[in-house]
């Protein structure tokens, strides 16, 4: 195994821990939120119960039946507030990272995301280019190298919290933390839902 590949699966099971360690803590974090959430949720329904049962059979029935839609709409709002929160923390996360692993994790996902045998610019954030490590761009075109790819470092900064921008003539490849997130949404809100509410 190669001293980069060797690098870029350290890096990997750093991260894989690290999101591990994200997860165990937002799960938690999100099982108080969830023990509040239902209380709020039950004290709700009991008081729309006791209302209902003053009405005649039919209307006691009706009420009942939109106290349960509206408890699984309750629910359903708190546990998509919860997923959100640490999808955000997960983001909070990423972006504030110790320096090296920041930078070391952007070369891992450039070389992951560059197209092959392509020369283009990487565009970071204002705050990302103002503290690049010295010999950054020699760094990220090392491990470019066996795809055939190499990057250069633009000047001008990009509109992102946290990781960059891939920009091959007119196209751009869209590699911030937040458009990862995003495009990984439904996947990560599943494993976020699985953990924490099954």
């Amino acid at each position: 195994m190669s001293g980069l590949d060797s690098i870029i699966e350290r890096i990997a099971h750093d991260s894989s821990d690290e999101c591990e360690r994200i997860i165990a803590d937002g799960a938690a974090k999100s099982e108080e939120y969830r023990q509040k959430t239902e209380k709020i949720i039950s004290d709700e329904c009991a008081g729309i119960l006791t209302e209902a049962k003053s009405h005649i059979d039919a209307a006691e029935k009706m009420a009942d039946s939109s106290a349960q839609l509206k408890y699984r709409q309750s629910l359903l709002a708190a546990k998509n507030r919860i997923i959100d929160g640490t999808l955000a923390k997960a983001l909070e996360y990423l972006n504030s990272m110790p320096e090296k692993k920041y930078f070391s994790a952007l070369t891992s996902l450039c070389a992951k995301n560059a197209e092959a045998g392509k020369n283009g610019e990487i565009r970071f954030n204002s705050a990302d280019l103002g503290r690049l490590p010295r010999g950054f761009e020699d760094t990220l075109n090392k491990a470019l190298a066996d795809k055939g790819a190499c990057v250069s470092v633009g000047k001008l900064p990009a509109d992102i919290s946290g990781g960059f921008v891939l920009v091959y003539g007119d196209i751009e490849e869209n590699c911030s933390f937040e458009a990862i997130l995003e495009a990984s949404s439904d996947t990560l809100r599943d494993i976020i839902n699985e953990k924490l509410f099954f």
